[in-house]
């Protein structure tokens, strides 16, 4: 069950916005990455730290996993607000290549809610 103030409009923005990053037809679209992704972006994802244009890249690729539908495999989602202009978001997601528990920072900018951070860790087992 999702853990989160229904009311607070800008978590729910944040919420939308992850969802939007798990769909296939964002994540296949350079355009659609560019307008959710804050332009400080960057990430840790398996030991690395990347940036920007790679996390881009990464995502855009032929080789990049697609998930599902976007809650088909999320669990635990849970959004608090940081500041005024932050909101981090907490879940555990299942793909294909394992079960991960995920992290991401929002940031609001004159353009709207962006992916400022973002952090996924294997679960083992």
């Amino acid at each position: 069950m999702p853990v989160f103030n229904e009311k607070d409009t800008d978590v729910l923005a944040a919420i939308a916005g992850e969802l939007l990053l798990r769909e296939r037809s964002v994540r296949q679209s350079p355009e659609a990455m560019e307008l959710l992704f804050h332009r400080d972006f960057f990430e840790f994802n398996l030991g690395r730290r990347c940036d920007r244009r790679q996390a881009m890249d990464a995502h855009t690729s032929q080789e990049a996993p697609l998930e599902p539908e976007p809650m088909a495999n999320i669990s635990g989602l849970e959004g608090v607000r940081l500041s005024r202009d932050a909101v981090l978001l907490t879940y555990t997601s299942q793909d294909a290549d394992g079960k991960r528990t995920r992290c991401s920072i929002w940031r609001m900018t004159p353009g709207g809610w962006r992916l400022f951070f973002r952090q996924a860790t294997l679960i083992p087992g």
